[in-house]
């Protein structure tokens, strides 16, 4: 029947129903593409038209913020066209005041509803006025103190069950079952009462043992029956052999189990029923329907089990039960005290404590005098808890009386939030409530989203899928969130009428000899390749599947299409496989920056460096793109190491040895044949590791994920990917994150990759998908964040993935109780029949809800669907029994054709193309498909070098390095008011010349056009100058070289290639832009500083330092380490070259030795005259930079009993170390502290208050030209 339009409001009839009906309450269902926004808009409008009726008389309820805030802006905008169409008259004013206080009305979700009640009666509601609302990691670190000291206090109480309980789960597990069981409860809205009278009602009993008892007694009495009438046979038979020792084996155990076990009786007790199972003949011959008759009380040898069994483990977890409970409302107190004083609500308070509040009639009286009307969206992911709050404020009641009505909008087939508590049976039972108080119940089935041949294909399909099982009971049914389909109508005409608008890839692989084994994917790898290259094939042959404004179908962009998956776990190869086919795409993860895997990489490096032992961490990172080892050379590594431990002790002396003691032993003694590549990579992870590891302690959190992704080299392989930018943002995200954790209080490494790793258990409340609408690539992402949004087309792969239900220890389902499994006192947990009925119960939820999650998935489309699956030729059929996958409700609806091949399947009035294939090999290998990862981490460093320089975010801020710092920097009390901050060089720059300073800090002259005349050296118009590098490049450079050079690089071509990556680094960086020279010139200029460096005195006790470091944690080296420190009234800031700290010879604390590297050029060369004169020159000109850094060493390691300070002349390879005396801490302190008290006394900043040094220096400085009192001889003689 074709959907008609109102020519006047644009809304169909049932819209019109909806938004018009004022006079009672309504429950409508909206279906995929109904236009239920718009509904719930105009009714907002309409009933602001009522007499009497305000913005603050209407409660809109959304399933989350982000919902609201569209609701927000669309009445907004509804309200401007009201205005418009109002000018000049009365009315206008009034609409003006609406639309002003629209940004107070309670437009939100049920948590912000909730908590605007309590916030406005706080005395009623018992809450603190100024309550604060724990996020979702406060709230569960606060749980678990709580769980923690309760089982703590029930194990030091003594009691024996409990003791039973904590050795059967582990005390860790058990505690996370008991607060999972908590939080469930309290999400549901079930107080710990009414739980547990609820599990009691539904545990078996001992009269029900007793009648199993009698049962399998009156079996026992057939089976002795038919071996009497068999017994007189000449030559009885194996079975009637077997069948007489088993009575005989029952009259000897059967006393041990007229009764129901005791924790006491267990192990007696499931004693004799394993022998009594062990003894069960065959199910054969006559006494066959017997024996399995009895197999059903008594279990069977191979699984166990049995009636009796589970009624006798029920009775005994009576005795558990009250333990269980007192545990719960343990934590509860304890969790509930811990809010109190902190005076905080988690989310479920917000809840609770508004429905205990509501309970109070007065209350009632007051909220349903302000709040006449409510709208409630996605009602079909509410749970009773919720519809307890809504009943309160006048729902359950007769409201249009008074007044009041309510609006519930939402599809039940599209209830898809189970495991956020939502129950969908509510919205079945809201309907029958508000019909019976006279409300009514409208259907909106117009689908504007999609084609008409889509809408006909859910029909058929969904008509299939969506039936009662056979057998089933009605009530059972509802009581399991069972929803029947209810058909939609399209509204659109179809784009093309001939085609099919279903494409489905089947794909049938051999199954390979000896099977495949659980854990390969390479059918997955198979079936997504062959989606990768049909998409991209859709695209290249501009195929016309796309609807336009005009109504014409038009070619597809991968914008347009949506990869829709069950679990995020599953993208990788539907990723990997769209890009190595060139088709762009990124995945959609919502909050899922905490699964990230740049994010979890840096986690798995915090987690070994906060735990040196944890393997699996180090093993996912030396394989991730930090250090790019490959699970070969992992392997390999530890077979040597396990070789080498066998050889020097024997078998049962082998010691137990941790993968980084492997890893840093391969590196010292090279025993494993490892490639010459990954040699090289596994040296530098065994170095950085240990570089990492020396200063984790030291540094803060901020600084040590920084140095980490410096050192690495990630950041460059990060900006090499194509999404580098969007994993350049997320590492920076990463480091704020530390830095907003750091500032809280103190906490060790694992507190925050615990704080992390929470946040990634838990997810946001509202993952909602965050489309990159600008980007033309293929957006992969859950079913769940797809809820909400529409695609042109849809992809719905992975059809064939099977589901497991994931119960935990501890479960609870509405209508049996708390079902958890019991010690038998021999070490194991024994599940109960309590368990299994709720297990059976959540199954049948899981199924019903897998039906909806398929309809969510298929409705998102607009346009074309295109599903993928791939299974074993042998997997065609299917055994009896509920569907374990998607593939296997969309098998039993199609008319499967008999060969493989394209061809077109009819569905009821839907046409499907479906396109099979068995034209693969059968190992199911995609060989030629899937192209290997990058090999190395070279290929990464490579590809960013070429691509990415422009991404590279080794820049830092500044100001923000001040902010992560300032915290551990102790206020000076003296200090002048305010503060200043100047770098080290500027203190030594005012030191040596006021006026220099001044041009360079206040004026900048050489930076104007006209300005000033620069040094010979930096004259770009001389020839030589695009020749030659320019002397700040070739510090960099350098620099680079100093930090970056490993002990091992002994020889020039480890030297060569360590300058080349020095020099690919600053390329990447930006640094190197604006030199003309390319990479083999600049080499051939710095390769002889580089050679000098290589070879010096000071890169030997570096070196020294590094190698005893590895051994010893007393020794360190620092490379390029920020540091700030407070003097007088400034703050002095600046970075340390390199720092190589040793013990002292007696042992007690340390000397710290900094060298600060200059690549200054000389006029003479050593031994000439002059040399010295210019040396001693040098020297004074850094002597206050040195002593600035000396000051910096006294503040940053406590320990420090002696300070060096060296600067490292690298042209002439000549090193001079600052007097002892001139170090000290006393004397750092008073150069320091004279120079910020000089410089921050000048207040009129003109030129006359800075005053100039003349000397040698002036014919090197590049202000001489414009100072009045420079030497100039030299100079003037040049221009």
């Amino acid at each position: 029947m074709a959907v008609e339009l109102d020519p006047k409001t644009g809304l169909t009839l049932a819209q019109r129903q909806a938004t018009e009906t004022l006079d009672r309450s309504l429950v409508v269902t909206a279906g995929p593409g109904a236009g239920k926004t718009r509904v719930l808009t105009e009714r907002f409008l309409r009933l602001l038209e009522q007499p009497g009726v305000g913005v603050e008389n209407i409660v809109a309820i959304t399933f989350t913020n982000k919902a609201a805030n569209e609701m927000r802006e669309r009445i907004r905008q509804r309200l401007d066209a009201r205005i418009a169409a109002s000018l000049g008259t009365g009315a206008e004013l009034q609409w003006r005041q609406r639309k002003r206080h629209l940004e107070a009305a309670a437009i939100g979700t049920i948590h912000g509803f909730c908590s605007r009640l309590l916030r406005e009666f706080p005395l009623e509601a018992k809450v603190d006025p100024y309550f604060s609302t724990l996020d979702e990691y406060a709230a569960t670190a606060m749980l678990d103190s709580a769980a923690q000291q309760a089982v703590t206090g029930a194990i030091d109480g003594g009691g024996p069950l409990v003791a039973e309980l904590v050795a059967a789960y582990g005390r860790a597990e058990l505690v996370e079952a008991l607060k999972q069981a908590l939080n469930q409860l309290r999400s549901l809205g079930i107080g710990l009462d009414e739980a547990e009278r609820l599990t009691c009602q539904n545990t078996l009993a001992a009269e029900d043992y007793a009648a199993r008892w009698q049962e399998a007694t009156a079996r026992v009495a057939e089976l002795r029956a038919v071996v009497a009438g068999e017994s007189s046979a000449k030559k009885p038979a194996q079975t009637l052999l077997a069948a007489q020792n088993f009575l005989a084996v029952w009259e000897r155990e059967a006393p041990a189990l007229t009764q129901p076990p005791t924790s006491e009786r267990m192990p007696a007790w499931l004693a004799a029923l394993a022998r009594l199972r062990q003894a069960l003949p065959d199910a054969r011959g006559k006494a066959g329907e017997v024996v399995k008759s009895l197999q059903g009380w008594l279990g069977t040898r191979a699984k166990g089990g049995g009636q009796l069994e589970a009624a006798g483990l029920d009775v005994c977890a009576r005795d558990y039960q009250p333990v269980v409970f007192e545990l719960l409302r343990g934590i509860d107190f304890l969790y509930s005290k811990a809010k109190r004083e902190a005076a905080a609500l988690d989310f479920e308070d917000l809840q609770l404590r508004a429905r205990a509040l509501l309970q109070s009639e007065d209350i009632q009286r007051r909220v349903r005098a302000r709040y006449r009307h409510f709208l409630v969206d996605e009602f079909q992911d509410t749970n009773h808890l919720q519809r307890d709050i809504l009943d309160a404020l006048g729902a359950a009641d007769d409201g249009p009386s008074r007044g009041q009505t309510f609006f519930f909008v939402g599809d039940r087939k599209q209830s898809i939030y189970a495991f956020r508590g939502a129950e969908v049976e509510v919205f079945q039972e809201v309907i029958t409530a508000t019909a019976k108080r006279g409300g009514e119940h409208l259907r909106l089935d117009a689908n504007f989203r999609s084609d008409p041949r889509l809408v006909a294909f859910f029909n058929a399909l969904f008509s299939q899928v969506m039936r009662a099982p056979a057998g089933s009971e009605s009530s059972r049914l509802q009581r399991s969130g069972f929803v029947a389909y209810e058909e939609g109508r399209a509204f659109r005409p179809p784009l093309d009428a001939e085609a099919p608008a279903v494409t489905f890839l089947y794909t049938a692989v051999a199954r390979p000899e000896g099977g495949r084994a659980p854990q390969d994917e390479s059918l997955r790898d198979i079936e997504a390749a062959r989606l990768a290259r049909y998409v991209k094939r859709l695209v290249e042959d501009q195929t016309p599947l796309v609807n336009t404004a005009e109504g014409k179908p038009r070619p597809p962009t991968y914008r347009d299409m949506a990869l829709l998956l069950g679990a995020l776990t599953d993208a990788k190869a539907y990723e990997r496989a769209l890009r190595q086919a060139g088709v762009p795409c990124y995945v959609v993860a919502g909050h899922g920056f905490y699964g990230r895997l740049e994010v979890a990489d840096i986690l798995a490096l915090l987690e070994f460096l906060d735990n040196r032992s944890d393997d699996i961490a180090l093993a996912a990172i030396l394989r991730s793109p930090l250090f790019g080892l490959s699970d070969e050379t992992l392997l390999r590594l530890r077979l040597a190491a396990a070789e080498g431990s066998a050889s020097g002790a024997g078998a049962d002396a082998r010691p137990l040895t941790t993968l980084y003691s492997d890893l840093v032993t391969e590196a010292r003694r090279r025993q494993a044949a490892i490639p010459d590549d990954q040699r090289r990579l596994l040296d530098e992870a065994a170095t950085i590791l240990d570089d990492l590891l020396t200063v984790r302690n030291r540094l803060p959190l901020p600084d040590l994920i920084e140095r980490a992704i410096e050192r690495t080299g990630y950041d460059i392989v990060c900006a090499a990917a194509e999404d580098g930018p969007q994993r350049l943002s997320n590492l920076d995200k990463l480091a704020s994150l530390a830095r907003g954790f750091a500032r809280r209080e103190t906490h060790l490494l694992r507190d925050f990759v615990a704080y992390i790793r929470e946040f990634r258990r838990l997810d946001a409340r509202e993952a909602e998908a965050q489309l990159e609408r600008g980007l033309d690539a293929v957006a992969l992402l859950t079913i769940h964040k797809s809820k909400g949004l529409e695609f042109p087309i849809v992809l719905l792969p992975d059809l064939q993935r099977r589901w497991t239900q994931r119960a935990g220890k501890f479960v609870f389902e509405r209508n049996s109780g708390l079902g958890f499994d019991i010690p038998d006192t021999l070490g194991e947990l024994r599940q109960t029949a309590m368990k299994a009925r709720v297990l059976d119960w959540l199954a049948a939820r899981e199924q019903f809800e897998r039906m909806r999650q398929l309809y969510v998935a298929m409705t998102r489309a607009q346009d074309h669907l295109i599903l993928s699956a791939i299974e074993e030729a042998a997997a065609e059929s299917r055994a009896e029994g509920p569907a374990r996958r998607f593939l296997d409700w969309i098998k039993a609806a199609l008319p499967w054709p008999e060969a493989s091949g394209e061809t077109e399947l009819a569905l009821g009035e839907a046409r499907i193309r479906f396109i099979g294939s068995e034209a693969l090999e059968a190992s199911g290998r995609p060989g030629e498909v899937i192209a290997e990862e990058p090999p190395s981490q070279e290929a990464f460093v490579r590809e960013a070098e070429r691509d990415a320089r422009w991404r590279e975010r080794a820049r830092r801020n500044l100001v923000r390095d001040l902010e992560d710092q300032l915290a551990p920097v102790p206020p000076d009390q003296d200090a002048a008011s305010g503060w200043y901050r100047y770098t080290a060089r500027q203190l030594a720059s005012f030191v040596n010349c006021p006026r220099q300073y001044y041009f360079a800090q206040y004026l900048h002259p050489l930076d104007d056009e006209g300005g000033g005349v620069a040094r010979r050296g930096d004259d770009p118009e001389r020839p030589e100058a695009a020749t030659r590098l320019p002397p700040a490049a070739r510090g960099l450079i350098i620099h680079r070289l100093c930090e970056t050079l490993e002990p091992e690089d002994q020889d020039n071509h480890a030297l060569r290639h360590a300058v080349q990556a020095a020099i690919a680094f600053l390329r990447a960086a930006g640094q190197l832009d604006d030199v003309a020279l390319d990479d083999d010139a600049i080499l051939r200029d710095v390769w002889r500083l580089a050679q000098r460096y290589a070879g010096s005195e000071v890169r030997k006790e570096v070196d020294a330092a590094r190698v005893a470091a590895r051994h010893d944690a007393r020794y360190a080296v620092w490379s390029e380490r920020e540091f700030i420190i407070r003097r007088e009234a400034a703050l002095v800031v600046g970075v340390l070259d390199k720092v190589v700290i040793t013990p002292q010879a007696s042992g007690a604390g340390v000397t710290a030795h900094v060298v600060d590297f200059k690549t200054n050029a000389f006029k003479a060369k050593a031994g000439e005259p002059g040399f010295e004169t210019e040396l001693a020159e040098k020297v004074a000109e850094y002597r206050l930079q040195l002593q600035t850094y000396a000051l910096a060493l006294w503040e940053l390691i406590p320990e420090m009993k002696e300070a060096r300070a060296t600067l490292h002349f690298v042209a002439p390879d000549r090193a001079f170390a600052l007097p002892p005396e001139q170090v000290s801490r006393e004397a750092a302190i008073r150069a320091v502290g004279n120079a910020v008290r000089d410089l921050t006394a000048i207040r009129t900043f003109a030129a006359t208050d800075f005053e100039a040094k003349p000397g040698a220096r002036c014919l090197a400085c590049r202000y001489a030209a414009v100072c009045a009192d420079a030497i100039r001889e030299e100079l003037g003689a040049g221009v």
